[in-house]
């Protein structure tokens, strides 16, 4: 995660400051810039393990990226 407004990144650049479960199955969180300040705001999500890679690290492949912020953009 990189702060949008510093540049800030890595685990100590960044502090959660509040996680809610928002309806049935997402949670919210609220990050906040240890540098700057800024208010970050993420949603998780679950999703089935034929939507993830792993090599050394998982991720989210990203046709599944794509189709959310397609979802929740259009």
């Amino acid at each position: 995660m990189e702060c949008p407004n510093c540049g800030a990144s890595g685990s100590a650049a960044f502090k959660t400051i509040s996680t809610r479960h928002s309806h049935e199955v997402t949670k919210t969180r609220v990050k906040k810039c240890n540098v700057c300040f800024t208010l970050l705001y993420s949603i998780e999500i679950p999703v089935d393990k034929e939507h993830v890679d792993c090599n050394r690290h998982y991720h989210a492949k990203k046709s599944v990226v794509q189709r959310l912020i397609s979802a929740l953009y259009s």
